[in-house]
């Protein structure tokens, strides 16, 4: 009786824990007025999120991203206007704390050119804001999504978008119809982070 409650025990354990994203207060839509600055800092991964279950409890502390603004200094930000600005991109290190994942940081980055906004308001002045294409250096091709939610995805796509919701925790995922530029679409699978204090 005993080895069977503990095997019962064991298999609850398995089981993702799953909540609506509505329950746990959690917007996945976009702020698409944030500025790259709101993007700076380290942020620590406090759910994830699937299209088909929701929101994901993850295991503490598993991972972290460390995001810093990088200038492309007099960029050729409108080319049929011959206009230069500062542009914007998004340097980042994504790293893992967690017993079953053993690998080198991550590197991450994001280019100004794919902002949802792109404003050249002339010569020496371009503004940057919304979500950005994100590109993860990702060895697992899944930043671990299985080790850490306790859930499967067949065919994970890279993750490759990365935003701010309402309440400003940061979002990274897959959306397979262009989240970061259409208010629209909707995330398939994402990482949710929120700002160390």
């Amino acid at each position: 009786m005993k080895k069977q409650f503990v095997a019962a025990l064991m298999a609850l354990m398995m089981v993702p824990v799953s909540v609506s994203a509505e329950d746990a207060d959690i917007s996945m839509e976009l702020n698409y007025e944030a500025a790259p600055e709101d993007y700076e800092g380290t942020w620590t991964l406090v759910n994830a999120y699937t299209a088909d279950d929701g929101i994901l409890e993850v295991a503490p502390d598993a991972c972290t991203l460390e995001i810093e603004l990088s200038i492309d200094a007099n960029k050729l930000v409108d080319e049929a206007a011959y206009i230069h600005a500062d542009a914007t991109n998004l340097q980042g290190t994504m790293s893992f704390n967690h017993d079953d994942i053993d690998v080198e940081d991550y590197k991450c980055s994001a280019s100004w050119e794919n902002w949802t906004t792109v404003d050249v308001v002339g010569e020496g002045e371009c503004n940057f804001s919304g979500a950005d294409k994100f590109k993860i250096r990702d060895d697992d091709e899944g930043v671990f999504f299985d080790v850490i939610t306790g859930v499967e995805i067949d065919d994970m796509e890279l993750f490759d978008v990365i935003g701010l919701n309402a309440d400003g925790q940061l979002i990274v995922g897959y959306s397979e119809d262009h989240i970061e530029k259409d208010a629209d679409a909707e995330w398939s699978y994402a990482y949710i982070f929120e700002k160390a204090e």
